[in-house]
């Protein structure tokens, strides 16, 4: 795998969501050692937790935790919801480096978004001023 490809998202049960990411872990471990998962997902989700309070558009996730991924693929595992990891990609190395106010609205099967005005130039949890899913 070069890093790059798609995988389309089942939106059935949790068992056909979490075969489809074993299979690009699958793919990237054959590369070589996962140290770590990172998912974006939709809906909201208490990063600090682990927790998917609700998943939107993946309800077959609600309540999941990022805890169980983690005794499952046996790497730390950290979750997040997708407008907010969008708008802080944007914000480290993407279109909005070096705006001062900064809107990204995030368009799928859901509509989601996050908003920073006057946070720091490398965002983190603490440093978005409001995000909506």
């Amino acid at each position: 795998m070069d890093g790059k490809g798609e995988v389309p998202t089942p939106a059935t049960c949790s068992g056909d969501f979490l075969a489809a990411i074993e299979g690009v872990l699958d793919a990237l471990h054959a590369e070589g050692d996962i140290e770590g998962v990172a998912l974006s997902l939709p809906g909201v989700i208490d990063a600090e937790r682990g927790l998917v309070v609700t998943s939107g558009a993946l309800p077959c996730n609600d309540g999941a935790r990022a805890s169980a991924w983690e005794e499952r693929w046996g790497v730390p595992v950290r979750i997040d919801n997708d407008a907010r990891c969008a708008t802080m990609a944007e914000l480290s190395c993407g279109n909005l480096v070096g705006v001062e106010t900064r809107a990204v609205l995030a368009f799928g099967t859901g509509v989601g978004g996050g908003i920073v005005v006057g946070a720091a130039s490398t965002p983190d949890a603490t440093s978005m001023r409001g995000s909506s899913a």
